[in-house]
């Protein structure tokens, strides 16, 4: 009697082991698109080094995801495309720009 109830135990372990830290996760998704990602900033290869180049690159509903690794981002940005512009971090991926940033959709 007493080794069914340690199976049972031990079976309640593992699986409490497994769901509790899969609903304990606080994850904040990215938004979703049905283009392309391209990547400015990283180490990745292909990455660009300037977000213009890759908006100028990206098509309608292509995302353009910026790193912080190389902020603040020292340009002026103009963007003719439904795309998404993305920043790794709200507070330390920064984008200097002179004049400004321009928007036409």
């Amino acid at each position: 009697m007493k080794r069914k109830w340690l199976a049972i135990g031990i079976i309640l372990l593992f699986v409490g082991s497994c769901i509790i830290p899969a609903i304990a996760q606080n994850i904040e998704p990215l938004p979703t698109s049905r283009g392309n990602w391209l990547y400015v900033g990283g180490s990745g290869a292909g990455n660009y080094t300037r977000i213009q180049d890759a908006i100028n690159d990206s098509s309608d509903d292509d995302t353009v995801f910026v790193y912080d690794d190389s902020s603040p981002y020292d340009e002026n940005l103009r963007i003719k495309k439904s795309i998404q512009l993305i920043g790794e971090n709200k507070t330390s991926t920064i984008i200097n720009s002179s004049s400004q940033i321009t928007i036409d959709t």
